[in-house]
């Protein structure tokens, strides 16, 4: 009798172990994709998301609003200022669910020798682990980044480094590796080029020679001319690796302007594709009044998602909230009225418009403390956690 006890409960403990095995292995199996070291919660990384008409729908088909702010310094500095630790920030205390995350083509592949990185022998291995680390960590929390291709090169590697009218032939290099790299990672939005302007509507769909010209008629005035592969041509290139990520495109005149996509040159998408949302930039010199916010912006807001994907306001000077104090909270009424996502700029203690003023991130009166409030004012975009994954 206490024999067949034993057995039938070392049978029992045996079984439990087993089970227990069984649901382990299984959980490694599920969560080594996530691969993230920041991971605290692992039974919710973030759902991939999708188009919908004007829409953004998750895994689950229900609606989900991308709303949060930019984090910049990666365009200009190959090692970032505070980047990781302002992702965690604003995720966990600004109620973030979106990071905008400027990126320069040429840091990228370590083509940059300047003061950040001089001679950078690791042909830019360093500044794609940050950029991994901030996509791992969204991943964590179960929100999103828009990775935005900020500077380019006028299709000289290394050289003329900075904002230009259009991507090059360089940035379709850029965009094969970043869509193989990212390719259906379900925390990452592809932002084709930051602010398209001085083109036209042709040129900016399907490509050409673009002629621009830095400092008109300063002493320091250059002018370059180079080749764009156009939009459509990036949207193919990455779809063609299987990429099918959510694709964002900036309009015309600095990314304001949507008219043309309500016209004729609309990109097209293939059917496994996710969708395309476009994005606008407005500052208070962009028609400060917004009378043809409606007719530039919103012409498109019925049939594609619409983020707005840079504004702000200064303290002072022409723009300045001294002279449009209710600028800012009127535009995000405005964004809200209309369903719009949005993502303010910047997060950083010196880029103008400037969310903070220290690295303790102090908020500024005139706009991180407006941005913060409206944002904390929104659904709580952790509920889906049971924890907080780790501060990197």
């Amino acid at each position: 009798m206490k024999k067949t006890r034993v057995i039938v409960l070392l049978s029992a403990i045996l079984f439990t172990l087993a089970v227990c095995t069984s649901n382990v292995d299984k959980k490694s199996t599920e969560t080594s994709k996530i691969d993230d070291p920041y991971v605290a919660n692992l039974s919710v990384p973030s759902s991939m998301l999708h188009t919908e008409g004007n829409k953004i729908l998750n895994e689950k088909d229900e609606e989900v609003r991308l709303v949060g702010v930019n984090i910049c310094s990666l365009e200009w500095n190959s090692k970032g200022d505070n980047v990781l630790a302002s992702v965690y920030e604003v995720f966990t205390n600004w109620n973030c669910n979106l990071v905008r995350l400027p990126l320069a083509q040429d840091r990228w592949f370590g083509k940059v020798s300047d003061w950040s990185t001089p001679n950078p022998p690791d042909n830019g291995a360093q500044y794609r682990k940050i950029v991994d680390d901030v996509v791992k960590l969204a991943l964590s929390f179960g929100k999103y980044i828009e990775l935005d291709l900020h500077w380019s090169d006028a299709g000289e590697w290394g050289k003329n480094v900075g904002q230009h009218c259009m991507p090059d032939d360089n940035s379709l290099e850029f965009w094969i590796d970043i869509a193989g790299k990212y390719s259906n990672n379900s925390a990452v939005l592809f932002n084709l080029y930051n602010e398209p302007r001085d083109v036209t509507w042709e040129v900016w769909r399907n490509g050409g020679t673009v002629n621009e010209t830095e400092n008109n008629g300063k002493p320091d005035e250059k002018k370059f001319t180079y080749t764009t592969p156009g939009l459509q041509k990036i949207v193919n290139e990455i779809r063609a690796l299987g990429a099918n990520n959510i694709i964002i495109a900036g309009g015309l005149d600095w990314g304001y302007d949507l008219r043309g996509i309500a016209g004729s040159y609309a990109l097209e998408d293939t059917p496994e594709g996710r969708g395309i949302v476009y994005e606008s930039h407005i500052y208070p010199w962009k028609e400060w009044n917004g009378k043809n916010h409606n007719t530039k912006v919103l012409c498109i807001a019925d049939k594609y998602p619409v983020i707005i994907g840079e504004f702000g306001i200064d303290p002072e000077g022409e723009w300045g909230s001294a002279k449009y104090p209710s600028w800012l909270s009127d535009m995000i009424d405005w964004m809200d009225e209309n369903k719009l996502h949005w993502a303010g700029w910047c997060f950083h203690n010196a880029a103008t418009p400037n969310m903070i003023s220290d690295w303790q991130y102090t908020p500024t009166k005139h706009h991180g403390e407006i941005i913060k409030k409206r944002l904390l004012s929104y659904p709580d975009t952790n509920a889906h956690l049971e924890s907080m994954p780790r501060k990197p």
